[in-house]
């Protein structure tokens, strides 16, 4: 094989070496950040029931602490207006616990989109990994298609063109470490 084969030869392999790095590289960071994404989902889910939970506490507190004045200054907390304004406070915090739970679990909607979006580019990285090894082979078929074949050690054959190569003119060079068509004359 001649040395400009193989140069080509191998500079298609690492460009397919690093190209394969890369892509895997980028795979494995989006396989990172939606494992990360679906965690982020699911915290925000606690974290809404916790909230919601604690803002029921709070608020049936502040009901109990509401009944013990009104008893202790005397009001009937058995009346039908007291007990229209206890319903109405439940009803309120009900209401204040499900949209703590509504943005909580928006929240991880919007985690859950970011995981979905980071897979598809992990298996864009793993498509593209796949054809950069398909280039990187057909680089090297082309390069061993295009390799002088047969013939006494000169360039023979064709070019990338189909022409053959004795059809070109070459000069040959005037340096003194250079010898036509052996690649650098180094006197061994």
């Amino acid at each position: 094989m001649d040395p400009v084969t193989a140069v080509a030869i191998g500079t298609t392999l690492l460009s397919t070496a690093a190209g394969v790095v890369q892509t895997q590289y980028q795979g494995a960071v989006a396989d990172a950040n939606a494992k990360q994404a679906n965690l982020n989902a699911d915290l925000a889910v606690d974290i809404g029931m916790s909230d919601a939970k604690d803002i029921g506490e709070e608020n049936a507190g502040r009901l109990g602490q509401q009944a013990a004045r009104m008893g202790a200054s005397g009001i009937a907390v058995s009346s039908p207006s007291f007990n229209q304004a206890r319903a109405r406070g439940r009803q309120l915090n009900v209401q204040e616990q499900n949209r703590t739970m509504e943005g909580a679990y928006r929240e991880a909607a919007n985690f859950k989109t970011q995981a979905n979006a980071f897979k598809a580019e992990s298996k864009a990285a793993n498509v593209s990994t796949a054809f950069q090894i398909g280039g990187g082979l057909l680089g090297v078929a082309g390069a061993m298609a295009r390799a002088p074949t047969g013939g006494t050690g000169d360039l023979a054959g064709a070019n990338a063109t189909g022409a053959p190569l004795d059809l070109l003119q070459r000069k040959k060079p005037s340096s003194p470490w250079f010898s036509y068509g052996t690649g650098f004359n180094t006197g061994y």
